[in-house]
């Protein structure tokens, strides 16, 4: 062929050959411009039908003109043959680059992108590729991606199954729907576009398998293997992209290519904007940023779910003194970050061990070890040790090196060099070199805890030994899976985060049934599922892995870890919570969980005063956490109506994390409830809006600001355009159901009754499934009581009237003084708006005798209780001094 002309092209090169055909290059005589000619074999058109099809269908697509499809020219025949001119594009294929390895974060975000750019152009036209892969995408030389063969899918009446040839390659990319060979639409192209994004990131498929009947079937019914679980760094936002690419159900997956377009095209803004230091971490792990914060919804305000939600969404971490030392008498240690030299994705387990070493020298009695929390921030450090011991407060540094080799087929060995530096002077009190299998691992970390106190001169009794030895597991890959399991826990702001940490375990426990460790983290880990995202099927699972923990390890500090908190969330008993968290820390004096546990119950009891002392005391080791800050003191002092205190400790939250929100909505509520003064609580809520994420702001901002959407007028412009750009498919039903009762609030301030009534309408058929599945849950009041606000908003007093009651009874202040206030508030807001004004000015009298988010102030500008300003008992109220 090469030399001849056909039609008016003439034929220069082969650039090609495959099962669809062959691909030349020729120059177009009549245009003067070089074109690729592609001759399709007879397999790529199929019978007379198909061909007419195909003619038609081709020619749709020559009409599409994006700069992300490779431009169609001309459909012909020669010698019976046929042939598309199409534009001659430089570079590689997707699939030719991937063979190198995985791309980029940046890099796959955006081709992927420009993916679905071109898709979105197509599907608009009503025309599906049906063939996408990377095979399929040219990457020209300038970066550009482009879709290739549009018009070559197959007909939408045949699958590629029943044909012979067909490459395993193109069966790996199917949809579900397309496997079992029904009618496909531009669904179809997304699932395909998620498995070339997995392919990008991971380096392999996400369906692979050695022969068609194989793919097929793992496609029809596995899922894949996380991302987060094959390559660190990849963001949980981002796994979750790709997981809704591959949902089985086409109704599950993005409707279009434009929304897919617009979430990645977000995510990847996201990772730009962090900062420089976050964005070098991200290669390695998520940001540093969300390691130590949580899902804040609770800031326990004079609303909806700063009221209600206040007590539930949140991580519940407070510190409490050691039973047997107090700090003066211990010696402070810090164990800083050990630094990675191995690969970056071998960067949980640097983190793991790091956090090994740290709880084995936390069960040192006359040691203070700094809490991870705070001493995670220092990873990637610019600090040298004087500073860094300065602002923790420390005398000690253990920092170090560590890095695990691969040496041949199921041998792996570490390398660990730790140092002790004594802050004052920087001396290195002492240092060592360990280079051994990895099996060694735990005898490593027993070690390291033996020599620092040996260095210390600080003698270990039976207890301290106990503390620092064992060995978690025999099962290296199982303890592997656990430190994977680990990072993710301890990241846990999304709920992507908590179900990864979840499969983690659950591949830990798969390996080694006898891994008490793992079973425990595996209970903690559902049990917040369950806390915080309201999955009512978490409980069970959360018992049956604590019941496991406690038969094989009953006095594993993470044992009664695992029991205490399913005594706190699942059970609301308090006393009994406290016991077992008593029990852990008593194992390990610096236990950090187990002492921040401990400060949540305090305050859940009514203990305000020793919640407070909890949390002083806490900053003794945990200094820089940033939940200690701005809950358990800055939250707690609001409670008391101690203001100048909490605004204090808000500011050192924000100071320290100002891409975080609870403090933000803490902020605010101060300014309102200490002077009533709505343009200061304006400019922090536009402040927050400027610095958080989209997710964060609905995981994090949304609930806390929902009754401040009325209260400060000045934020509703904001607020609005988050709420536009909120993609409420992406949330889980909680999520979307408080984006749907902010709009409707919104609407209400500005005077747009029907749309509210919508708003309120869509929020209620959300939550309502919730209500009904907690019944006899702890989850259940607080439900009853947002759906009352729900009902108060559609002007259906006595069903709101019915839940609001029903919550506040279930938990009364006597049970619990911080959701029992909470559940007041939300009652006396339901009679207010119901028109029972005598009862709601009962209520108000007795929140302003107790702990809560009221003051006369806030009554003062809050339109809520517009409704009574004309009575009298309330305009008395109002003109107290408190």
């Amino acid at each position: 062929m090469i030399g001849r002309t056909i039609s008016h092209y003439r034929i220069l090169d082969k650039l090609g050959e495959g099962g669809m055909g062959v691909v030349y290059k020729a120059e177009d005589t009549k245009l003067d411009r070089i074109v690729a000619l592609k001759f399709l074999s007879p397999r790529a058109t199929g019978d007379a039908e198909d061909q007419d099809r195909f003619i038609h269908e081709a020619k749709a697509a020559a009409a599409l003109g994006h700069p992300n499809i490779c431009t169609i020219f001309e459909i012909g025949e020669h010698e019976g043959q046929p042939f598309i001119a199409m534009e001659c594009v430089e570079g590689e294929s997707l699939r030719a680059r991937v063979r190198s390895g995985p791309l980029a974060l940046d890099e796959a975000l955006g081709i992927a992108i420009q993916i679905a750019a071109g898709l979105q152009k197509a599907h608009e036209k009503e025309i599906v590729h049906r063939d996408i892969k990377s095979a399929n995408i040219l990457i020209t030389t300038d970066g550009q991606a482009k879709i290739m063969d549009f018009g070559l899918a197959k007909s939408r009446s045949r699958t590629t199954l029943t044909e012979t040839g067909t490459t395993l390659g193109t069966v790996a990319y199917m949809s579900p729907e397309q496997a079992r060979g029904e009618d496909v639409d531009g669904r179809t192209d997304i699932w395909s576009l998620g498995v070339v994004l997995y392919e990008m990131l991971s380096g392999r498929l996400p369906f692979p398998g050695d022969h068609e009947p194989a793919v097929v079937y793992s496609i029809l019914n596995e899922d894949p293997a996380p991302l987060t679980g094959l390559r660190t760094g990849i963001p949980m936002e981002l796994e979750g992209a790709v997981g809704r690419c591959l949902e089985k159900d086409p109704g599950e997956r993005y409707q279009t290519a434009g929304d897919l377009a617009a979430k990645l095209r977000h995510i990847r803004r996201t990772l730009a904007d962090a900062p420089t230091c976050t964005r070098a971490a991200t290669a390695a792990k998520t940001p540093e940023r969300a390691r130590h914060r949580w899902p804040a919804i609770g800031i326990g305000v004079a609303a909806l779910v700063v009221a209600v939600l206040a007590v539930w969404l949140r991580p519940h971490h407070l510190l409490s003194p050691s039973d047997t030392e107090t700090a003066d008498e211990r010696r402070m240690l810090v164990v800083l970050p050990f630094h990675n030299l191995g690969p970056p994705e071998d960067e949980y387990f640097a983190d793991g061990t790091t956090d090994a070493v740290t709880a084995r020298l936390a069960g040192i009695r006359e040691l203070g070890v700094i809490a991870r929390q705070s001493a995670i921030q220092y990873k990637g450090r610019a600090k040298n040790i004087p500073e860094i011991g300065e602002e923790l407060g420390v005398e000690y540094a253990l920092e170090g090196t560590i890095q695990r080799e691969r040496i041949a087929e199921g041998t792996t060995r570490v390398r660990i060099i730790p140092q002790l530096i004594r802050v004052s002077d920087g001396v290195h009190v002492w240092a060592a070199t360990y280079d051994e299998d990895m099996e060694s691992v735990f005898r490593l970390q027993t070690e390291i805890a033996e020599k620092v106190a040996m260095a210390l001169d600080i003698a270990l009794f039976a207890p301290d030994k106990r503390a620092i030895g064992g060995r978690l597991t025999e099962n290296m890959e199982a303890y592997d899976y656990f430190l994977r399991g680990n990072e993710h826990f301890v990241s846990r702001l999304f709920q992507s985060d908590t179900e990864a940490g979840i499969r983690m375990f659950e591949r830990a426990i798969e390996l080694d049934s006898t891994f008490a460790a793992a079973w425990a983290r595996l209970s903690m880990t559902h049990i917040w599922h369950y806390w915080t995202r309201y999955e009512l099927d978490a409980i069970p699972k959360a018992r049956e892995a604590a019941a496991v923990a406690l038969r094989l390890d009953p006095d594993l500090p993470e044992t009664q870890i695992a029991l205490g908190y399913l005594s706190y969330y699942a059970d609301r008993d308090y006393e009994k919570a406290l016991t077992y968290f008593e029990e852990a820390q008593a194992a390990r004096p610096s236990h950090a969980e187990a002492i921040l546990a401990m400060g949540w119950i305090y305050r859940r009891l009514g203990r305000w005063d020793e919640a407070i002392a909890q949390a002083q005391k806490a900053l003794e080791i945990n200094p820089r956490h940033y939940p200690l800050l701005a809950d358990a003191l800055g939250n707690t002092f609001t409670h008391l109506r101690r203001y100048p205190e909490a605004m204090l400790y808000y500011n050192r939250a924000v100071s320290l994390e100002p891409h975080a929100a609870f403090a933000y909505t803490g902020m605010a509520w101060v300014h309102l409830l200490a002077e009533g003064n709505k343009e200061k609580a304006g400019r922090v809520i536009r402040d927050a809006l400027e610095r958080i994420s989209m997710e964060e702001w609905i995981q994090e901002f949304l609930a806390g600001s929902l009754f401040l959407i009325t209260i400060v007028p000045e934020a509703h412009e904001a607020m609005n355009a988050r709420l536009r750009l909120a993609d409420l498919d992406l949330t889980s039903r909680l999520d979307s159901m408080l984006c749907y009762v902010a709009r409707a609030r919104l609407a209400e301030a500005a005077g747009r009754e029907v749309s509210a009534k919508a708003y309120y309408d869509t929020s209620l058929t959300r939550i309502t499934p919730l209500v009904e599945s907690s019944h006899g849950l702890p989850s259940s009041p607080t439900l009853h009581g947002i759906r009352g606000l729900i009902y108060a908003g559609l002007g259906r007093k006595n069903e709101a009237i019915h839940d609001g009651e029903t919550a506040a009874e279930a938990v009364p202040l006597a049970l619990d003084a911080m959701e029992g206030a909470s559940h007041l508030e939300v009652l006396s807001r339901i009679y207010a708006r119901a028109g029972e004004h005598e009862k709601a000015i009962d209520l108000i009298e007795q929140l302003l005798q107790v702990p809560s988010y009221t003051s006369i102030p806030l009554y003062r500008v809050d339109p809520a209780w517009d409704s009574l300003r004309d009575n009298p008992r309330f305009r008395r109220l109002l003109e107290e001094e408190r």
